[in-house]
């Protein structure tokens, strides 16, 4: 199980991550520790954003080459401040915005070796094998190892590898869910279809726990082979938790970092390599740990209004789905980790019960209704160029 995941919040700003690692856990589990901390470290008060991400990644992948894994790892990373989103990625876990519309927007690029990417890797020199039915794969220079995405953390023994991050921002003013997983997880159906059924399911009343679960065995059901990780942020319960702080007097930086931030991001960052250590603040454990059985158990968060669930694909071959527990008299069911998991609208016939669970048949593209289009948008917001343009904390 090489998928991993973190999520961590510091004065008002929720960092969230999924990484999908390749060829073992060394690079998944080094950036679950790693990454989300470094790139705090890195956003301080006017700092080019896209610039600080950039410099935030370099710096995590060279602290994980003097490890000397040449194992890789795709990164899916997205800032929450107030009502602005910030994503940055290299290869292929997805991550989408549910607006209340309906529309759709996909907020990575997902970097295949195609266009630009493959002009870039020929003119280093790298082979690349177009399969006629398949993804094209670029290989090391003695043509031993394969890898179908361009960009990733790791994977020193590709000469063209590039974990220089797509960084993008959009407003979510109007965004109702942030869903965020690996490729596992959109691998057999499109976004704008997921991103449909998880409209559909929050409409019957399904909690953050079971819509994770829901849209996990949704991909299963659609064929995915790999190992898929998934998490969902109520955004419109993030932006009423943020607003209620912030009227309420709780204070923010006056430039997008308070002065205990700063503190905090000069304690955890080493100077040597720019990398911080594992977050000073409590990390927000989404359930995403690899475990030996078929499907994690979904946590809700008090810290944040989010879930997550992942299953492991040789586990799941083997082992059935667990059923999803029932409210007897709808009240908060207690999780495996202590986390209450939100009762249904209607008690014991709540999100977690089988017979209110919409059709599992993802509507075809032509029944998707108006707004969320066959294909997710992608953001026409210009990115930040500086943290001083986030609202505050």
């Amino acid at each position: 199980m090489e998928d991993r995941s973190s999520a961590m919040t510091a004065d008002g700003v929720a960092y969230l991550g999924v990484f999908d690692g390749h060829g073992g856990t060394d690079a998944s589990i080094f950036l679950q520790r790693h990454l989300l901390p470094t790139i705090q470290a890195h956003l301080q008060p006017g700092c080019d954003v896209h610039d600080a991400l950039t410099s935030a990644f370099a710096a995590t992948n060279a602290a994980f080459r003097a490890t000397g894994s040449i194992q890789g790892s795709t990164a899916t990373t997205v800032i929450l401040k107030a009502h602005r989103l910030i994503a940055a990625n290299v290869g292929d876990s997805p991550a989408f915005v549910v607006k209340k519309s309906g529309e759709v927007y996909s907020v990575i690029q997902e970097h295949k070796i195609e266009g630009e990417e493959a002009a870039r890797i020929a003119s280093q020199g790298v082979p690349i094998y177009r399969s006629p039915t398949g993804p094209a794969y670029m290989g090391t220079p003695d043509g031993t190892r394969w890898l179908n995405m361009s960009r990733a953390f790791g994977d020193f023994v590709y000469p063209a590898i590039s974990c220089e991050p797509h960084v993008c921002s959009l407003d979510v003013s109007d965004g109702k869910y942030l869903v965020i997983g690996s490729d596992g997880l959109t691998e057999k159906w499109p976004v704008a279809e997921a991103a449909q059924y998880v409209s559909q399911l929050a409409a019957a009343g399904w909690a953050l726990p079971a819509i994770c679960r829901c849209l996990v065995e949704r991909a299963l059901a659609r064929g995915s082979t790999d190992n898929i990780s998934c998490m969902v942020v109520d955004l419109e319960a993030y932006m009423a938790m943020h607003d209620a702080e912030t009227n309420s007097g709780a204070e923010g930086g006056d430039a997008g970092m308070a002065e205990g931030e700063q503190d905090a991001v000069e304690a955890a960052a080493t100077p040597e390599g720019g990398v911080a250590g594992p977050a000073a603040t409590p990390e927000v454990g989404l359930g995403l740990e690899g475990t030996e059985a078929a499907l994690c158990e979904a946590e809700a968060q008090p810290q944040l209004p989010a879930a997550g669930v992942t299953v492991d694909k040789e586990a799941a071959a083997d082992s059935p789905v667990p059923s999803r527990p029932q409210h007897g008299d709808g009240s908060p069911e207690q999780s495996s980790s202590g986390a209450e998991v939100e009762a249904g609208p209607s008690g014991g016939q709540g999100p977690n019960s089988e017979a209110q669970a919409p059709v599992c048949e993802a509507a075809p593209a032509e029944a998707l209704s108006e707004g969320s289009g066959a294909a997710a948008k992608q953001p026409t917001d210009e990115v930040l160029t500086s943290m001083e343009e986030l609202p505050s904390a």
